[in-house]
């Protein structure tokens, strides 16, 4: 975990919307709180899925909620669609607009050899092909930033990357 970690508050069984609530959640303030983890070794650097629940706080600016560096995210652009980055180029970009900040949404990275699918809610937004050779490596991965920018600003909760199953 980063140093700045203290920026985020956890919010044990308070971060409801409508019908129902999300447990272990934290906040991030946007500004320099992430989580940091270098993985070991992976089974595979071209089948994973990265899942998470998020709430976006400010709608209209870049915010990552995943990432290795600036060069590689995934995130929310300005333009509020939802955006999986490799080396610099934008390779799977939803049409959905995503401003809603009362809303929790469910989003799914799956990557399956060189096929990209990103869903929210349980519904695919966007795919792509390409192979990305960072994620799932031994560097740090950041959870709310990538490369300790564009933090996210809202919540996060139940966060997950499988390591050799690609999963809708």
């Amino acid at each position: 975990m980063s140093p700045a970690l203290s920026q985020f508050r956890a919010l044990l069984g308070t971060a409801a919307a409508p019908g129902y609530t999300i447990l272990n959640s934290v906040y991030g303030d946007g500004t320099s709180g992430y989580f940091s983890r270098t993985f070991g070794t992976p089974t595979t650097q071209s089948t994973y899925t990265f899942s998470m629940w998020v709430k976006r706080g400010v709608p209209g600016t870049l915010r990552n909620i995943f990432g290795v560096s600036t060069n590689h995210s995934l995130g929310f652009p300005a333009a509020d669609t939802l955006v999986l980055t490799l080396a610099g180029v934008a390779q799977a970009t939803s049409t959905a607009l995503f401003r809603d900040v009362g809303a929790w949404l469910h989003v799914v990275y799956s990557q399956s050899g060189s096929t990209i699918t990103l869903y929210v809610n349980n519904v695919s937004v966007a795919t792509g092909s390409a192979t990305s050779a960072v994620f799932n490596t031994a560097v740090a991965h950041q959870l709310c930033a990538a490369n300790a920018a564009n933090n996210f600003d809202g919540y996060v909760a139940d966060t997950y990357f499988v390591d050799g199953q690609a999963l809708t």
